[in-house]
């Protein structure tokens, strides 16, 4: 009878061995899927980001430079080797670096999208208008892990909404002469009013 149950403690004993070894088994299994499945998607992402048009960088949970695609690198002049592990203002390469830097932190604190426009420097083209748009990166357990930026190139749309702007302006202006010559028939008056409209516009 002791042997008998001797030898059922140890089958249970063995039965719990295999358990565990299941368990662990399958936990390595899981982690080697998940490990493959993010390197799967790094690779798809550095395809699409070394291809894109748009100016593209992550930054870690530091506001340090993690990844800047080559359109990146060609817009601002500057090497990545030169921007990876540095922060924005560290790296100093826009005058607006420090409310660069405050959209990342902002991002990694709310988890919200947020945008931003930037002036790059001159560089014989003229002034360039970027917008950038800061988004939150998040690891599997959903939390917050880092923060793209995405960047496009709206000079144009920018220029073609400051002359909209001018037009509209030039227009309202002459509106304010068109009243001002009819509201009088004496010439200096009239002249008068004109050259302050002008002056006020």
């Amino acid at each position: 009878r002791l042997r008998a149950s001797m030898m059922d403690r140890l089958h249970e004993s063995d039965i719990e061995i295999v358990s565990q070894l299941g368990a662990s088994s399958t936990d390595i299994t899981e982690r080697k899927q998940m490990e493959e499945a993010l390197a799967v998607q790094e690779r798809e992402f550095r395809t699409l980001a070394e291809n894109s048009p748009d100016n593209i960088a992550r930054y870690d949970v530091d506001c340090r430079t993690l990844y800047v695609n080559p359109t990146l690198e060609k817009t601002l002049e500057s090497p990545a080797s030169k921007m990876l592990g540095t922060t924005p203002v560290e790296a100093a390469l826009i005058d607006e670096a420090d409310e660069y830097q405050e959209k990342i932190a902002e991002v990694l604190e709310t988890g919200k999208d947020t945008e931003l426009d930037v002036v790059l420097p001159d560089r014989g083209e003229g002034l360039r208008y970027h917008n950038i748009r800061f988004v939150a990166e998040r690891g599997a357990d959903g939390a917050i892990s880092g923060v793209q930026t995405i960047g496009r190139d709206i000079t144009e749309r920018k220029q073609a909404e400051e002359e909209r702007q001018a037009h509209v302006r030039f227009l309202e202006c002459m509106d304010r002469v068109n009243r001002a010559i009819q509201g009088t028939n004496n010439l200096e008056q009239m002249m008068s009013a004109v050259l302050d409209i002008t002056l006020s516009s």
